[in-house]
């Protein structure tokens, strides 16, 4: 006579017999003693495993740290003790020591930053005609910094340096003759002393000729030559000339119209942090224009021109968030119904390779979604995560674990 014993509280029996009449029953252990197994068992051992690499990994970054503080107090030594030897040159009327001592006043390198000071050695060595001292001490009055602010000394002593030769100095009293800034505005002077920087190499005078030709501003307007002198600057990596040189490709101004070569030289620009490239690198990805459509891309420059205080690219990342026609909407609603359907289904056993299954098809629709609505993956994610949803789907309907049966 078979006696029947109840079973344990953390035990379950489970049915799997194929009808009535079976009367096959099987012990399965329970949620909550597979849990408390892998707790007492798995944990532990992951513990362990972890515990090592996690000590070496913060081994090694103090280390770092300690070395980074250490090179910092070395540096800081080392400056200290330069420009006490530099203060003694510069007090018996070495100009370049004067110039150096001025500097290190000016960022607070080896002394405490004091921009007073630093006028004052920049004044000692300009008095000498170091045209470098004279150009900076002409910047300090132009700026207000360590002197009351004074265009028209600043004026004076850019002149001095730029006389010389300095090709800073020379682009400094362009844009003050251009801006009218201590002296009457004269747009042919400020022509004459790009020139003179622009023949030297200077990329800053280049652009700054470039900008002038293109206005027609001292000079008579030409694209032809406006493009020769942003192309001397942009070839010289200086964003703002790279930005010209692209907007006038972009719109065909002493070029042919080339969208691919505006786009080329607009990345260039972007590519340095330049804000006003960005959007319109955004933009010419957003619409294709000399570039593969690529929202991914678009959304990226528009992200980084946001952050710059962009406003047009603030509200075209908004735009693409919420921009949708009725066959996106439509399928977009389907695919998340359909997600959540798959998550209902999956409340079953998880244990079963076919729950698992079917739970995450549900999971990487909601993900697909998601991703569809709120970010700007690359649109390769998610056609991979679809496919990985569809081959889940697939497996969930057409595969059929069979029964698990007693052995005789």
């Amino acid at each position: 006579m078979a006696i029947y014993r109840q079973p344990p509280d953390n035990f379950r029996v489970v049915d799997h017999s194929p009808g009535p009449s079976s009367g096959i029953h099987f012990w399965h252990l329970g949620l909550e003693s597979r849990l408390a197994e892998f707790m007492s068992n798995m944990v532990p051992k992951l513990i362990g495993r972890i515990a090592v690499p996690l000590f070496y990994v913060a081994l090694i970054c103090g280390a770092a740290i300690s070395w980074h503080f250490v090179k910092a107090r070395v540096t800081e030594r080392k400056l200290t003790e330069a420009a006490k030897a530099c203060r003694l040159r510069a007090e018996q009327g070495d100009t370049n020591a004067q110039f150096k001592l001025a500097r290190m006043f000016y960022l607070g390198k080896g002394v405490p930053q004091d921009y007073a000071e630093a006028a004052r050695w920049y004044r000692k060595a300009a008095d000498q005609g170091y045209a470098k001292a004279q150009f900076n001490l002409s910047d300090m009055y132009h700026d207000g910094k360590g002197v009351p602010q004074d265009y028209a000394e600043a004026v004076r002593w850019c002149r001095k340096a730029a006389e010389q030769g300095d090709t800073k100095a020379q682009d400094g009293l362009a844009f003050m003759f251009y801006q009218g800034q201590g002296v009457a505005q004269d747009d042919t002077e400020a022509v004459r002393w790009y020139r003179k920087a622009a023949d030297q190499g200077d990329g800053i005078a280049q652009d700054g000729l470039g900008f002038m030709y293109y206005q027609g501003k001292g000079a008579s307007k030409d694209y032809a030559e406006a493009i020769r002198w942003y192309h001397k600057a942009a070839d010289q990596g200086y964003a703002k000339a790279q930005y010209a040189l692209g907007y006038m490709y972009h719109y065909g101004q002493g070029v042919p119209q080339d969208d691919s070569e505006a786009a080329a030289w607009y990345r260039k620009a972007a590519e340095q942090g330049y804000a006003q490239a960005q959007p319109v690198l955004g933009y010419m990805y957003f619409q294709g224009r000399g570039v593969r459509r690529n929202d991914a891309e678009a959304a990226r420059w528009f992200l980084k021109a946001s952050k710059q205080g962009d406003d047009y690219s603030r509200r075209a990342l908004a735009a693409m968030k919420i921009e949708f026609d009725t066959p996106s909407k439509v399928l977009l609603s389907l695919g998340f119904l359909g997600s959540v359907l798959l998550l209902i289904l999956s409340r079953g056993d998880i244990r079963s390779r076919q729950q698992r299954r079917v739970a995450i098809a549900g999971l990487l629709g909601v993900l697909r979604v998601g991703l569809d609505v709120y970010g700007h993956s690359h649109f390769g994610i998610l056609q991979a995560l679809s496919a990985v949803n569809v081959f889940y789907f697939g497996k969930s309907l057409f595969s059929r674990n069979p029964p698990c049966r007693a052995s005789s």
